[in-house]
Protein backbone atom coordinates (compact mmCIF):
# COMPACT_ATOMS: atom_id res chain seq x y z
CA UNK A 1 0.00 0.00 0.00
CA UNK A 2 2.96 2.26 -0.13
CA UNK A 3 3.84 3.62 -3.60
CA UNK A 4 1.50 6.47 -4.98
CA UNK A 5 0.79 7.06 -1.19
CA UNK A 6 4.16 8.95 -1.08
CA UNK A 7 2.91 11.66 -3.32
CA UNK A 8 0.55 14.41 -1.62
CA UNK A 9 -2.08 15.97 -3.62
CA UNK A 10 -2.64 12.17 -6.57
CA UNK A 11 -6.56 11.94 -6.97
CA UNK A 12 -7.98 8.91 -5.78
CA UNK A 13 -10.91 6.86 -7.08
CA UNK A 14 -12.19 5.57 -3.72
CA UNK A 15 -15.46 3.33 -2.68
CA UNK A 16 -16.81 2.91 0.87
CA UNK A 17 -19.74 0.04 0.76
CA UNK A 18 -22.15 -0.90 3.85
CA UNK A 19 -21.84 -4.44 4.90
CA UNK A 20 -23.67 -6.56 2.64
CA UNK A 21 -24.60 -3.47 0.60
CA UNK A 22 -27.42 -2.49 2.87
CA UNK A 23 -29.16 0.61 1.80
CA UNK A 24 -28.41 2.37 4.59
CA UNK A 25 -28.48 6.36 3.40
CA UNK A 26 -32.19 6.31 2.34
CA UNK A 27 -32.84 8.64 5.38
CA UNK A 28 -31.49 11.97 5.41
CA UNK A 29 -30.00 12.04 8.91
CA UNK A 30 -27.65 9.02 7.90
CA UNK A 31 -26.51 11.34 4.69
CA UNK A 32 -26.18 14.23 7.28
CA UNK A 33 -23.40 11.90 9.67
CA UNK A 34 -21.51 11.05 6.48
CA UNK A 35 -21.33 15.14 4.81
CA UNK A 36 -20.47 16.49 8.16
CA UNK A 37 -17.24 13.74 9.02
CA UNK A 38 -16.38 14.42 5.37
CA UNK A 39 -16.73 18.29 5.87
CA UNK A 40 -14.68 17.60 9.46
CA UNK A 41 -11.86 15.88 7.47
CA UNK A 42 -11.86 18.63 4.78
CA UNK A 43 -11.28 21.29 7.49
CA UNK A 44 -9.21 19.59 10.30
CA UNK A 45 -7.02 16.72 8.18
CA UNK A 46 -6.91 18.94 4.62
CA UNK A 47 -9.20 16.43 2.43
CA UNK A 48 -10.13 17.67 -0.34
CA UNK A 49 -13.34 16.46 -2.11
CA UNK A 50 -13.26 16.47 -5.98
CA UNK A 51 -16.30 14.51 -6.50
CA UNK A 52 -18.90 12.44 -4.61
CA UNK A 53 -21.70 10.65 -4.76
CA UNK A 54 -23.89 8.93 -1.76
CA UNK A 55 -25.96 5.91 -2.76
CA UNK A 56 -28.08 4.01 -0.75
CA UNK A 57 -25.31 1.27 0.16
CA UNK A 58 -22.36 3.07 -0.72
CA UNK A 59 -20.18 5.74 -0.77
CA UNK A 60 -18.12 7.07 -3.74
CA UNK A 61 -15.90 9.89 -4.24
CA UNK A 62 -12.85 11.53 -5.81
CA UNK A 63 -10.52 12.59 -3.48
CA UNK A 64 -7.31 13.81 -2.55
CA UNK A 65 -5.10 14.16 0.39
CA UNK A 66 -1.79 16.50 0.18
CA UNK A 67 -1.20 17.14 3.68
CA UNK A 68 -2.02 13.13 5.63
CA UNK A 69 -2.25 9.91 4.29
CA UNK A 70 -5.48 9.09 2.84
CA UNK A 71 -5.87 5.63 4.15
CA UNK A 72 -4.89 7.11 7.76
CA UNK A 73 -8.07 9.92 6.84
CA UNK A 74 -10.01 7.27 5.41
CA UNK A 75 -9.14 4.76 8.31
CA UNK A 76 -10.53 7.20 10.61
CA UNK A 77 -13.28 8.69 8.50
CA UNK A 78 -15.00 5.38 8.92
CA UNK A 79 -14.15 3.99 12.47
CA UNK A 80 -16.12 7.46 13.32
CA UNK A 81 -19.13 7.24 10.60
CA UNK A 82 -19.51 3.59 11.62
CA UNK A 83 -19.78 4.27 15.51
CA UNK A 84 -22.18 7.56 14.51
CA UNK A 85 -25.03 5.57 12.36
CA UNK A 86 -25.04 2.38 14.24
CA UNK A 87 -25.71 4.79 17.16
CA UNK A 88 -28.21 6.79 15.11
CA UNK A 89 -29.68 3.75 13.71
CA UNK A 90 -30.11 2.60 17.06
CA UNK A 91 -31.22 5.52 18.62
CA UNK A 92 -34.00 7.04 15.86
CA UNK A 93 -37.46 5.71 15.32
CA UNK A 94 -36.15 3.42 12.18
CA UNK A 95 -38.44 0.49 11.50
CA UNK A 96 -35.46 -1.52 10.79
CA UNK A 97 -33.32 -0.55 14.05
CA UNK A 98 -33.43 -3.89 15.61
CA UNK A 99 -32.91 -5.88 12.36
CA UNK A 100 -29.89 -2.89 11.47
CA UNK A 101 -28.48 -3.42 14.55
CA UNK A 102 -28.24 -7.46 15.11
CA UNK A 103 -26.69 -7.70 11.47
CA UNK A 104 -24.12 -4.57 11.62
CA UNK A 105 -23.13 -7.06 15.43
CA UNK A 106 -23.27 -10.72 13.77
CA UNK A 107 -20.46 -9.18 11.24
CA UNK A 108 -18.50 -8.13 14.03
CA UNK A 109 -18.52 -11.18 15.55
CA UNK A 110 -16.36 -12.46 12.17
CA UNK A 111 -13.68 -10.49 12.85
CA UNK A 112 -11.64 -10.76 16.08
CA UNK A 113 -10.53 -6.59 15.87
CA UNK A 114 -13.70 -4.80 15.70
CA UNK A 115 -15.66 -4.88 19.16
CA UNK A 116 -19.50 -3.75 18.69
CA UNK A 117 -20.82 -3.62 15.08
CA UNK A 118 -19.40 -3.52 11.30
CA UNK A 119 -21.02 -0.83 9.02
CA UNK A 120 -18.71 -0.43 6.40
CA UNK A 121 -16.70 -3.28 4.36
CA UNK A 122 -13.61 -3.12 4.81
CA UNK A 123 -11.27 -1.19 2.68
CA UNK A 124 -12.52 1.92 0.04
CA UNK A 125 -10.44 0.52 -3.00
CA UNK A 126 -8.45 3.29 -4.00
CA UNK A 127 -7.53 3.96 -7.47
CA UNK A 128 -5.07 6.04 -8.42
CA UNK A 129 -6.26 8.77 -11.34
CA UNK A 130 -3.36 10.43 -12.97
CA UNK A 131 -4.37 11.84 -16.74
CA UNK A 132 -7.12 14.71 -17.29
CA UNK A 133 -9.46 12.03 -18.97
CA UNK A 134 -9.18 9.84 -16.42
CA UNK A 135 -10.25 11.87 -13.53
CA UNK A 136 -12.95 13.75 -15.89
CA UNK A 137 -13.96 9.78 -16.79
CA UNK A 138 -14.43 9.10 -12.65
CA UNK A 139 -15.85 12.81 -12.07
CA UNK A 140 -18.88 11.10 -14.41
CA UNK A 141 -19.09 7.80 -13.53
CA UNK A 142 -19.78 9.51 -9.88
CA UNK A 143 -22.33 11.63 -10.78
CA UNK A 144 -23.84 9.36 -13.59
CA UNK A 145 -24.82 6.67 -10.40
CA UNK A 146 -27.92 7.75 -9.23
CA UNK A 147 -28.98 8.50 -12.74
CA UNK A 148 -28.12 4.56 -13.59
CA UNK A 149 -30.02 3.25 -10.71
CA UNK A 150 -33.25 5.64 -11.63
CA UNK A 151 -33.13 7.46 -9.05
CA UNK A 152 -33.02 10.85 -11.12
CA UNK A 153 -33.21 11.56 -14.90
CA UNK A 154 -30.39 14.39 -14.50
CA UNK A 155 -27.49 13.96 -12.29
CA UNK A 156 -27.39 17.10 -10.65
CA UNK A 157 -31.16 16.42 -9.65
CA UNK A 158 -29.80 14.35 -6.58
CA UNK A 159 -29.30 15.58 -3.19
CA UNK A 160 -26.11 13.78 -2.35
CA UNK A 161 -24.08 14.33 -5.08
CA UNK A 162 -21.05 16.81 -6.22
CA UNK A 163 -23.52 16.72 -9.43
CA UNK A 164 -24.72 19.99 -7.76
CA UNK A 165 -21.79 21.51 -7.24
CA UNK A 166 -20.83 20.92 -11.21
CA UNK A 167 -24.13 22.38 -12.44
CA UNK A 168 -23.45 25.51 -10.56
CA UNK A 169 -25.89 24.98 -7.58
CA UNK A 170 -24.81 24.32 -3.51
CA UNK A 171 -24.99 20.54 -2.25
CA UNK A 172 -24.83 19.74 1.36
CA UNK A 173 -21.01 19.15 1.20
CA UNK A 174 -18.26 21.87 -0.10
CA UNK A 175 -16.45 20.68 -2.81
CA UNK A 176 -13.00 21.54 -4.79
CA UNK A 177 -13.97 20.96 -8.08
CA UNK A 178 -12.07 19.70 -10.96
CA UNK A 179 -12.10 20.87 -14.74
Amino acid sequence: MSGYYAYPGVKHFVTSTVVDWIDVFTRREYCEILTGALEFARQSRGLRIHAYVIMPSYLQMLVSSPEEKLSNVMRDFKQFTSRSIVHAVQDMPENRSDWLTLHFRQHAAQHPKIRHAQFWQAGYQPQVCYSVEGIRQKIHDIHEAPVKAGTVHEPWQYVWSSARDYAGLKGPLTVDKLL
